[in-house]
């Protein structure tokens, strides 16, 4: 698995830090470090399920195969336009695809092409999609409350935790005094659960 940055912003994600701390108790001292825990639970989310799920408007250029083109980010709310290469045109100059050439598939995320003439060629879809903190499935948030809950109990238990501590303080003393192995605890710490796999698996991006 590739190396990333682990809890580095303190950013309100898609899910709330509100919607958290009413599930887990949390204490108000703490809520610098509980946000980065659990921003850190949702780029775990991401990360597993190889797709952003943030709302906004994407581009994405792929080849056309069997007719067909699978977006990454879902639901998709518009597609604003679709441009493909045009291979036999000056410059290899983009042509506009209009409206009545596709079809969309909500349920496979998919565009459908009506003709084989795209087939093999590339083309570039601007789109808006993803979720909002309001509309954010209900096993999505189940995801992230079971990674926080278990970042946050491992991060305590190794920081020696009493409320208000600064834990980032501890656990950098506890790594530079040889008290606790910066991989080995940063790899259990970055490990999803075979249950929150089994809420994730439907949302992962296709290859």
């Amino acid at each position: 698995m590739e190396s990333r940055e682990y809890f580095t912003s303190s950013r309100e994600t898609l899910l709330r830090y509100d919607y958290v701390a009413q599930f887990l108790n949390l204490n108000k001292e703490d809520r610098d470090i509980d946000m980065r825990l659990i921003n850190d639970a949702f780029q775990d989310i991401i990360f597993f399920i190889g797709r952003d799920l943030a709302f906004s408007e994407y581009s994405e250029t792929k080849k056309i195969r069997q007719k067909k083109m699978v977006l990454d980010v879902f639901p998709v709310t518009e597609i604003i336009n679709i441009v493909a290469e045009k291979h036999d045109a000056p410059d290899n100059a983009a042509c506009l695809i209009d409206k009545s050439e596709y079809d969309f598939d909500s349920v496979k995320n998919t565009i459908i092409f009506k003709n084989n003439e795209l087939n093999g060629k590339k083309v570039t879809v601007s789109y808006i999609a993803g979720f909002t903190q309001d509309s954010l499935p209900d096993d999505i948030k189940e995801a992230g409350l079971a990674l926080f809950s278990r970042k946050h109990s491992m991060y305590k238990k190794a920081a020696d935790y009493a409320i208000g501590d600064d834990m980032d303080d501890v656990i950098e003393q506890k790594i530079e005094d040889g008290l606790l192995d910066y991989d080995v605890f940063f790899d259990k710490f970055s490990e999803i659960p075979y249950e929150v796999e089994i809420l994730l698996n439907k949302y992962k991006a296709s290859l």
